[in-house]
């Protein structure tokens, strides 16, 4: 004889947990889709239900108790009436059932023994009824309801103590050493039908990712709906079909993230009247398939394009370029009305600017342009900027949308149409990173959770959980996720898959970066987009590396190794004979100071600060600010990178006497003396 568990076995829920369908019914009962007079049980329905079954289990003194038991408790709790516990208890059986999904490589083996006409039973620990449990079978499969079904409550037994096995023993007459059984829960389905001597067969789940690991140790998965129907979304693709490594980074990381930006652009534009979308390329691509998926499902009456273009294309001066942006875009874009918008990702909308100007005359209003974030705004009377966020983890948002082509870089003309002109990718290290199995992933997301919404008609806003996940992305993401992320083709500018968005260290740029480079510029010795990133990929002995060069860069070591590099590598011209009085004595002071102390032709004679007792007390050889009406030298170096700041400093350095010739901005000596700034 076979049997089966039926319950994360042959199906599972939509939802995380099964206390998510308590949380849909909350929600319902929030929005008065479920009627009941009692406020109490309304605002508080998920910890009542949980604590009624508690209650029910102890206070009936049985060993399985239903659903019935549980609702007669939950009477006794609160203040609802018979008709309301009865009304309560058929929203939660129909939600179960509506719930409910198969789990078909599990099926498949149970049809495979019921067609080789194998004696096969289904077993289950539930307070839903045998007749609950067989209708939810028949929906998944016809097949499963002819199946004997053997029910925990219907026999006041269970299989976590072995009693349910005892009892089908007996009613079977079976022996347990001729009793195969399938299970998922390691105990209840193992090893106690095991010490029995039931033959046991484990049914694994596929383990979840490490980023749904680390979200459900921090949020409350028994208070949060979001969740619950983010994990159980994942869940459901993973059911359904096996992914790979970069298809489930697109379900349940970039889809995860990208998801609330897309339904708010749909919701924003359905409010405002907007009927036409256009998708700016290479940030747009994966943003318009998400909402083709959504408008698809919802059957909206909403149109979406992609369209061309980037700053290299769209801000130009020369007019032969101003026509062809022109043309092209009056070539794709419908300005019958103003019931458009654009769609980007990040930027200061300056691009936009550019696109108000080369179309003047043509706009019938304003341009309605949608970004996820805009670090600065670009001030303009014409365009009409919607942000959906200003959240400070920005940084890795633009690489989750890749695009699996070439930057804009101009338009040519072919024929009487007038197409892009893009960048030449190498499409190998396209494919290699994975970019098509991550997109197909972040689709295969949203499909299935618009398809939640629409079955149960409701949405449940994920914001907080994209949130949640990019943060996570950002500031201590796990191996899979950083390698994936860091491998992605990108840079700076948009214009080029020549570099890795945070390629992994190598020790020779760890000492290169960290302890050899005084001056340079950082891409200098590190080739890639986003160092932070790529520090976060380091072994644990690589941060010890680091730790070590940074602990003795301003140290005898590291004064050795720059003067090395400066007088022997570097050798810098050793006609300039000059003294410098440094102010400031931050990092950016620091670096000048250690800079030109191991360079020839320079001589500092001294070195002030405001808070000069300050990095005294931390060793370095700061002094106060009025030394410099005591020394001699030639140049009063204002060792500060920001302009803004080292203006403030220089008016404030002449309006106490100093000689405006003697003083200079970092900028300004950093370039006449041929120093990377």
């Amino acid at each position: 004889m076979y049997s089966f568990d039926v319950f994360d076995t042959l199906i599972t829920r939509r939802m995380a947990s099964p206390i998510g369908v308590f949380l849909l019914m909350q929600k319902y009962l929030t929005e008065k889709r479920i009627c009941i007079d009692s406020e109490y049980v309304s605002e508080d329905f998920v910890n009542l239900r949980i604590k009624a079954e508690k209650n029910a289990l102890n206070f009936s003194k049985k060993k399985a108790i239903n659903l019935q038991d549980i609702y007669n408790t939950l009477i006794q709790m609160s203040d609802i009436s018979e008709k309301e516990s009865a009304e309560l208890m058929s929203a939660e059986i129909e939600l179960e059932t509506n719930c409910a999904v198969g789990i078909q490589k599990n099926i498949d083996i149970l049809i495979e023994l019921h067609q080789k006409k194998e004696d096969i039973i289904l077993i289950s620990d539930m307070y839903l009824s045998t007749s609950n449990i067989k209708n939810i079978l028949k929906k998944i499969d016809p097949i499963l309801g002819t199946i004997p079904l053997y029910v925990s409550c219907d026999y006041n037994a269970t299989k976590n103590d072995g009693t349910l096995y005892c009892v089908i023993k007996k009613l079977k007459n079976v022996n347990y050493d001729e009793w195969t059984h399938y299970g998922d829960n390691i105990i209840s389905d193992i090893k106690v039908p095991q010490l029995l001597g039931i033959n046991t067969i484990y049914m694994e789940s596929r383990l979840i990712p490490p980023w749904e690991r680390e979200i459900k140790d921090r949020i409350d998965l028994n208070t949060n709906l979001p969740l619950q129907v983010v994990l159980g979304t994942t869940k459901i693709i993973r059911t359904k079909q096996d992914l790979g490594e970069k298809e489930e980074i697109g379900a349940s990381v970039g889809c995860v993230i990208l998801f609330s930006y897309v339904e708010w652009i749909i919701d924003q534009s359905i409010r405002k009247g907007i009927e036409r979308l256009y998708f700016i390329a290479r940030d747009g691509y994966l943003l318009q398939k998400i909402a083709d998926v959504y408008i698809k499902l919802y059957q909206l009456n909403l149109q979406t394009k992609y369209i061309y273009g980037s700053r290299q294309a769209w801000r130009v001066e020369e007019e032969e370029k101003i026509k062809y942006v022109q043309n092209y875009l009056l070539q794709e874009i419908d300005y019958s009305d103003n019931k458009y918008a654009f769609v980007d990702l990040q930027g200061t909308g300056l691009s936009m600017g550019y696109l108000v100007r080369i179309l003047d005359g043509y706009l019938p209003g304003k341009l309605n342009v949608f970004y996820y974030d805009m670090i600065e705004q670009f001030q303009s009377s014409q365009c009409n900027f919607m942000v959906y966020s200003t959240y400070e983890l920005r940084e890795i948002i633009e690489v989750l949308c890749r695009a699996p082509h070439g930057a804009t870089l101009a338009y040519t003309k072919e024929g009487d149409r007038y197409v892009p002109k893009l960048e030449s990718i190498d499409e190998c290290r396209w494919s290699e990173c994975g970019l098509n199995d991550y997109i197909r992933g972040a689709e295969l997301f949203v499909e299935e959770i618009v398809r939640f919404f629409i079955d149960f008609n409701c949405k449940v806003r994920i914001n907080s959980i994209s949130e949640f996940i990019l943060r996570y992305c950002c500031q201590n993401p796990d191996n899979i996720i950083s390698e994936f992320i860091g491998e992605l083709p990108q840079d700076d500018y948009n214009l080029s898959d020549s570099k890795k968005y945070a390629p992994k260290l190598s020790q020779k740029s760890i000492f290169q970066i960290f302890m050899w480079r005084t001056s340079e510029r950082v891409t200098e010795y590190y080739d890639g987009t986003n160092l932070r990133y790529s520090l976060l990929r380091t072994s644990p002995k690589e941060k010890k590396m680091i730790k070590f060069y940074e602990r003795n860069y301003h140290r005898f070591l590291g004064k050795m190794i720059h003067m090395l590099k400066n007088r022997v590598i570097k050798g810098h011209n050793g006609k300039i004979d000059k003294k410098v009085l440094i102010y400031a004595a931050g990092k950016f002071g620091k670096n000048t100071y250690d800079i030109l102390q191991t360079t020839s032709g320079f001589k500092v004679v001294g070195w002030t600060d405001m808070n000069y007792e300050k990095y005294q007390k931390l060793g370095y050889k700061v002094s106060s600010p009025d030394s410099i009406f005591k020394l001699d030298y030639d140049i009063l170096l204002i060792a500060i990178r920001s302009r803004t700041q080292s203006d403030s400093v220089k008016q404030m350095l002449i309006e106490a006497g100093v000689n405006i010739e003697h003083v200079m901005q970092a900028e300004e000596f950093y370039r006449k003396y041929q120093f990377p700034f």
